[in-house]
């Protein structure tokens, strides 16, 4: 079966019920391979990220492969040489969810693509990249603007363009949108359906998938979420190119053992994306009382 993956033919020997299907195309093809034998990978896990509540991602390099280890339980091995993703944990929906929001972005940008971590909004000007942390509000804030009219693209990840007219584009991995029970009922309310009810402790899946291919958005601004707790009203500043790239930079997705040419890669394409977008700091005591206002200084100072 081959599916569609932010713009690039996946080929997969299960069902990935959320991506569209898609077919071989000439950008290049990933391959993905459940219930295979676990890769035997020797030496030290290293630590690639940790986030709030213990979660954490781990690797292991291995001749031209990385080994990826999620909460010390979901395993992965990346076959850089073939472009080649497995794994021998049964495909239930939070190994899908690692392999979509974590393990394929990665992948990627070792190949070269700028792939960034990122919600995506349609406007009536272009599209509003939603930039931050895990767990710092972007697929709510998303979320809420999409619940006023707007078209949302993606609450996790984006692969960024520099077009030949110099615009940016953004081509969304795939369209999703995923939020708590308390944030889908707070925005959504009698319009919540929840396609995938998980644990208390997971996100749920408000189901926002289809069969349409994700296409390239032109992106208008990129806003930075910078939460501050004694930020009693909404602020937001335009930063420099320096402090956008810092942000920019910093929610790259980036495979453990990237090359040089991929880090010099990362660097450049920032540079080049922050020259040509405004990028904006964005900050505010967080609550579903305060989206609407939010949303409304958004549309005034950013022109949605």
């Amino acid at each position: 079966m081959h599916y569609c993956y932010s713009g690039f033919s996946l080929r997969s020997n299960v069902e990935l019920p959320e991506l569209p299907l898609g077919a071989e195309d000439a950008e290049g093809q990933l391959t993905f391979t459940a219930g295979v034998e676990a890769v035997e990978v020797p030496g030290q896990w290293n630590q690639l990220w940790r986030g709030q509540g213990g979660s954490s991602i781990l690797t292991r390099n291995h001749g031209s492969g990385v080994a990826m280890r999620f909460d010390d339980s979901i395993d992965f091995f990346v076959d850089c040489a073939r472009w080649i993703v497995s794994t021998a944990s049964p495909l239930s929906y939070d190994v899908r969810q690692l392999l979509f929001d974590q393990v394929l972005p990665r992948v990627l940008n070792q190949r070269g693509h700028l792939m960034l971590h990122a919600s995506a909004v349609g406007t009536r000007r272009g599209t509003i990249l939603v930039v931050g942390d895990s767990g710092v509000g972007k697929s709510t804030l998303a979320a809420y603007l999409h619940s006023t009219g707007l078209e949302m693209h993606t609450d996790d990840g984006v692969r960024l363009l520099v077009e030949p007219d110099g615009g940016v584009s953004a081509i969304p991995n795939y369209r999703s949108l995923r939020l708590h029970a308390d944030a889908a009922n707070a925005i959504f309310g009698d319009r919540n359906s929840l396609a995938d009810e998980t644990d208390d402790e997971k996100r749920q899946y408000v189901d926002h998938s289809g069969s349409v291919r994700p296409s390239a958005k032109t992106v208008s601004a990129i806003v930075v979420i910078e939460p501050d707790a004694s930020t009693r009203e909404f602020k937001t500043m335009r930063l420099g190119q320096r402090e956008a790239m810092v942000a920019i930079l910093s929610q790259l997705f980036v495979l453990d053992g990237a090359t040089t040419s991929a880090t010099i890669k990362n660097f450049l394409g920032t540079a080049d994306i922050v020259r040509r977008v405004p990028v904006f700091a964005l900050r505010y005591t967080r609550s579903f009382e305060s989206l609407p206002r939010i949303a409304a200084a958004l549309d005034s100072e950013l022109w949605m």
